[in-house]
């Protein structure tokens, strides 16, 4: 998604972050403060399952790399 689509969401992130969320005095008047911090939280749930479910995917592709590495060395 654009970050246009969210009003608290930064363009360009803080130097040394991928994501990085901008909460002024004005989101928080302007916006139901519960509504916003429901959606920080589950935005940061969303990006931690992804984050999860690609290393997870890594980590197997990078097993099976190692697997069959070692399989065709032993049959040398």
């Amino acid at each position: 998604m654009r970050a246009e689509a969210f009003q608290v969401l930064r363009r360009k992130p803080v130097q040394g972050y991928d994501i990085s969320f901008l909460i002024t005095n004005y989101h928080c008047e302007d916006m139901h403060k519960h509504k916003l911090i429901d959606f920080i939280v589950q935005f940061m749930e969303v990006s931690k399952g992804l984050v999860n479910e690609q290393l997870t995917a890594r980590v197997s592709l990078d097993m099976f790399v190692v697997s069959e590495m070692f399989v065709l060395r032993a049959s040398m």
